[in-house]
């Protein structure tokens, strides 16, 4: 379920669909000292990539906290600050737009490509400042609203368990005022935190915070606190649905239950047999988990008894922080942790799930018209937007046959090359096997110890001609030696002529004989002088008291 992500700047409350491909989205950081703008941004979604904020309405010092587009027409918005509310016109963009938003702090227009807004929000009441008029509706927080099929009826629910049924007074196109006609009375214990029209507008669900599993006190004459029926035309309580298959004794009595807690809940279409679908979304002991209500016909929608429990699944282990149903039934959640999952309208099996959808808690969930689209919105500054519906017929079977050629040209691969190489390898692991068993099977029945003896045998055998051939090669060489002796002493030894004798220099003449020696003896005289000189110079000191050389060495010693 992979999802386009973009950040827009600032926490997101609220979102819904212009059309098949318009989202708006809306948040802020309250007063302007949070330095967090608050606005109404206009973005694209293709299928594939959303787009960046393309046109931004600023809401001066009020965060947006719910957004609802007014039917059947489609072309205005319903805007909840708190406990009031303001419409604005959703008109198509021919042009680029001069100015946008309320005030000169409005974001301006994109530098480029301006032309592909495909709408602009503008009040469709305002002052003379051009600041959009507010319906003042309630003195507390409105958390939740929708509108009836025809877009006359507004039901509201509010932050202390009231819930209240709103009206047109007085509107025209420049004038457009809302007005509480009717209190829903005793409602719920907590905050409403949905509410919902059914198809044909004679019914509406409210559902609460409260703890719809609560025991004891105040409490214990209505013991399941649940989802609310009201008779629209009357203003008058039907009675509560179960939301389990036990009966409300037993819901009283289980202790496994000790919170119960609704988020959301909606009416599915109507089908053709008259049979009338509720979805809810509550948390149980902070687990998230889906209910199916199923009425088989049409006229007995008025006894809340005969809403049966069709069906009830986990469907998160996180609590549910935010969840939408689509045209056909399909319910969105999303969770604390910032995971979103879309359910099957029939099972309430999970369909898809994206953990990582947000950083951290899912605030809003929104479906397109036609419930292709799915856009959620998160504190932290994200919105995504994925598919949601279920692939088309065409779809599935394109996807088949992409899985049938897949798996052909794997098969294809697998006999054409993966086996021929698995038997071979088999093959070659096969005959190396085989000659191993036959190299044991040619051992079988070898004396190991006879096969020894008939080694050293041979190795004697061996050493044994080697000493043979040594000694007839050493007797050769004598004889030889012998012959050689002989033929020297008959004559018959090698001539001079085989072996001439090396060059001498020649011998000195008489002349250079004669000088040589009288030199050797001048320079014998001449040593022999020294000496004697010496000797006499030693005697001389020895007679005069002065120690000799030998004495010297001596004393050295």
């Amino acid at each position: 379920m992979a999802a386009n992500c973009k950040k827009f700047g600032m926490p997101l409350y609220a979102s819904a669909w212009a059309d098949e491909r318009t989202v708006l989205v809306a948040g802020g950081g309250g007063k302007r000292s949070s330095g967090i703008p608050n606005r109404i941004c206009v973005a694209t979604f293709d299928g594939e990539t959303l787009s960046e904020p393309l046109f931004s309405l600023h809401t001066e010092e009020t965060a947006p906290q719910a957004l609802v587009m007014i039917p059947p027409a489609r072309e205005r918005v319903l805007c909840v600050f708190g406990g009031d509310v303001a419409v604005y016109d959703v008109a198509p963009n021919p042009t680029p737009p001069a100015t946008m938003g309320e005030t000169e702090e409005s974001d301006p227009p994109p530098t480029s490509g301006a032309a592909a807004v495909p709408y602009t929000l503008a009040p469709a009441s305002a002052d003379s400042a051009g600041v959009a008029v507010r319906s003042v509706l309630a003195e507390c927080d409105v958390k939740c609203a929708a509108f009836n099929s025809t877009g006359e009826v507004l039901a509201i629910g509010l932050e202390d368990g009231r819930a209240f049924l709103c009206e047109w007074r007085d509107a025209t196109d420049d004038d457009l005022h809302l007005e509480p006609v009717a209190e829903l009375e005793r409602a719920h214990a907590d905050a409403v935190t949905a509410v919902a029209f059914s198809p044909d507008d004679r019914f509406l669900l409210t559902v609460s915070s409260e703890n719809a599993a609560a025991r004891g006190g105040q409490n214990a004459s209505d013991p399941t606190r649940g989802p609310i029926l009201w008779d629209v035309a009357t203003r008058a309580k039907i009675g509560r649905l179960p939301w389990t298959r036990k009966s409300p004794a037993d819901v009283q009595t289980d202790a496994r239950i000790r919170s119960a807690s609704f988020r959301h809940v909606g009416f599915g279409p109507t089908a053709a047999s008259g049979r009338i679908r509720a979805y809810a979304v509550l948390n149980i002991d902070g687990e998230g988990h889906a209910i199916r209500w199923d009425v088989a016909d049409a006229g007995a929608a008025g006894d809340a008894a005969r809403w049966l429990v069709a069906a009830r699944r986990r469907v998160a282990r996180e609590p549910v922080s935010s969840a939408a149903l689509g045209p056909d039934g399909t319910l969105a959640i999303g969770d604390a942790e910032g995971g979103v999952a879309i359910l099957d309208a029939e099972t309430l099996e999970v369909r898809a799930r994206d953990k990582k959808s947000h950083m951290i808690f899912v605030t809003t969930a929104a479906f397109s018209p036609d419930g292709t689209w799915l856009a959620t919105g998160s504190a932290d500054a994200s919105c995504a937007a994925r598919r949601a519906a279920a692939p088309s017929a065409a779809a599935r079977v394109a996807r088949i046959a992409t899985l049938a050629i897949a798996a052909i040209v794997l098969a294809w691969v697998f006999i054409g090359v993966v086996l021929p190489l698995v038997v071979a390898m088999g093959r070659a692991a096969s005959e190396e096997s085989r000659a191993g068993a036959e190299a044991i099977n040619l051992m079988e029945g070898v004396d190991l110890r006879r096969a020894a003896e008939r080694a050293r045998e041979e190795l004697a055998k061996m050493d044994a001609d080697r000493m043979a051939r040594a000694k007839a090669r050493a007797e050769q060489m004598v004889d030889e030696v012998a012959d050689e002796g002989a033929r020297e002493e008959g004559g018959g030894g090698v001539s001079d002529e085989e072996y001439p004798e090396p060059p001498y220099p020649p011998p000195p003449s008489d002349e250079a004989a004669a000088e040589a020696d009288e030199a050797d003896e001048a320079d014998f005289n001449s040593a022999a002088a020294e000496f004697d000189e010496e000797a006499d110079s030693e005697a001389r000191a020895e007679e005069a008291g002065a120690p000799g050389e030998a004495e010297e060495w001596h004393d050295e010693l």
